[in-house]
């Protein structure tokens, strides 16, 4: 449910977006702080809904087996998978700009 609008957010042209923030809210940190936070909101849901679909076939039916509820199995095995995958990225993206820097 969440995964449309973001994609259609994301569609939107910046620029376009940008307009009608400083339309609404003018020149205040309001409309600044609202960009900022759109332009990361799109990679961050990505990467965790790909990180909680990572999640390991074999502890999910694990999970299964020991009737364990939604929230049980959440918490013990999608949210590691998701924050795993999620700090992988940042660290190999730090690691790639530390990169660049030694070759100027």
């Amino acid at each position: 449910m969440l995964m449309p609008a973001a994609i259609t957010m994301r569609n939107v042209p910046y620029i376009a977006l940008i307009s009608v923030l400083m339309l609404a809210f003018g020149d205040s940190i309001l409309s600044k702080t609202t960009i900022v936070a759109l332009a990361g909101f799109f990679p961050v849901l990505v990467n965790t809904m790909a990180g909680l679909r990572a999640a390991d076939e074999v502890q999910l039916d694990r999970m299964r087996i020991l009737n364990a509820s939604w929230w049980q199995t959440f918490s013990r095995v999608r949210l590691p998978y998701a924050s795993l995958r999620s700090w992988r990225r940042r660290r190999s993206r730090a690691r790639l700009d530390h990169r660049g820097d030694r070759r100027r």
